[in-house]
């Protein structure tokens, strides 16, 4: 699925169509005057008239050139796909407006979360923009830059809270694979007795199995469970915190040293203006 945004495209392609006519205006005029006199000016100028326009020319393709993006679209409110099919959440609002401070279209990759770092690597995307947690293992595949920190909590069925660790002893414990969240409870059963760790692809098949009751609790990052119980305080309550809060990051290939630059100014920006504050309301209700 892809989608795609851009706002200030055609202010930049005026830009550059604005200084290619002035190049060409220049040569024709530059043309006529000296061809007569100078026989050799005549392939001169259009020498230099062919690189002038593959300059612009390339200017114009950096500039325009799409910003792929991956996400895990299983993930809400941070990055899930809503009803017209579109993905849409916190990250994916975030990310468009990485694309507005970077002048690039913004394109959309739905990934897997198990295969999201390998397709990075190969060079399928630019970014991974998806609630990643900044791990050492991750850190030594990919370079990060920081946007916001995220604690985890525990998610029961609505009356059967789980507050601490302790309390997992005997239950089957829900997460998604290959996650913080993951490696969270795979400690803690180290030192409880947890019945059985039901590892899914996604978030979402965590919380259909915890309302069908093949699970009894989900450890999760906050805002997805506090999501979740929003939706349905009926059937989910965010009963307890199971960890503090830790970094998440932009995942950038370790080769981008430019892009890396690039979108760290934009993160740093976007924090600062008016449109971080609208973009936290309005998947949190409140300034992050």
């Amino acid at each position: 699925m892809t989608v795609v945004t851009k706002r200030g495209q055609d202010v930049e392609h005026r830009h550059v169509g604005t200084q290619l006519f002035a190049g060409l205006r220049a040569l024709v005029c530059f043309d006529k005057a000296h061809t007569n006199h100078y026989p050799n000016s005549h392939m001169r100028a259009h020498n230099l008239l062919f690189a002038i326009v593959a300059i612009c020319l390339g200017f114009s393709a950096a500039a325009s050139s799409p910003l792929r993006v991956a996400v895990d679209a299983t993930y809400p409110p941070m990055e899930f796909e809503g009803d017209d099919g579109q993905v849409t959440g916190f990250d994916v609002d975030f990310a468009r407006a990485i694309g507005v401070e970077l002048k690039r279209p913004v394109e959309f990759v739905v990934m897997n979360w198990d295969g999201i770092l390998a397709g990075l690597n190969s060079g399928r995307y630019d970014l991974i923009i998806s609630s990643m947690n900044i791990t050492p293992d991750r850190s030594k595949q990919v370079n990060f830059v920081p946007y916001l920190d995220l604690a985890q909590v525990f998610v029961t069925r609505t009356g059967q809270g789980v507050k601490s660790e302790a309390e997992l002893a005997g239950k089957i414990v829900a997460v998604q694979a290959d996650t913080t969240s993951h490696e969270l409870v795979q400690k803690m059963g180290t030192r409880v007795k947890i019945r059985e760790i039901r590892a899914f692809k996604g978030a979402t098949d965590c919380f259909s199995a915890l309302k069908s009751k093949q699970a009894d609790v989900i450890v999760i990052d906050e805002p997805v469970g506090l999501y979740y119980t929003k939706l349905s305080p009926k059937v989910f309550e965010v009963s307890g915190r199971a960890a503090a809060s830790e970094p998440i990051g932009i995942a950038i290939r370790k080769k981008d040293s430019a892009l890396f630059k690039d979108v760290e100014a934009a993160v740093k920006a976007i924090k600062a203006s008016p449109e971080w504050v609208k973009i936290s309301q309005k998947w949190f209700g409140r300034s992050l």
